[in-house]
């Protein structure tokens, strides 16, 4: 539990000086992972299993902004749900 606080802090603290930042990370297993990635200004998803690091799209970060209290990742889906096709 400490370490992860302390990984947490350590993520924060290279989010504010570096131009990778980690929007969110969301654990799917305790081995399996999803990114949310701003590198100036493009968003990426990725995925990191045990069998390395997948992209799995991209998006645009201003779609981000206005999350309204949000999470992230929730406002991402919300966004992307809205501009589907009905089929």
């Amino acid at each position: 539990m400490v370490s992860q606080k302390m990984m947490n802090t350590r993520m924060e603290q290279l989010n504010t000086t570096s131009e990778i930042k980690i929007i969110e990370k969301r654990l799917l297993t305790p081995k399996t992972s999803l990114y949310l990635i701003d590198i100036h200004g493009t968003g990426f998803i990725l995925a990191e299993s045990l069998n390395g690091v997948t992209s799995l799209g991209s998006f645009n970060v201003n779609e981000m902004e206005n999350s309204n209290g949000q999470e992230p990742f929730n406002k991402l889906m919300e966004n992307r749900k809205e501009n589907r096709p009905n089929v």
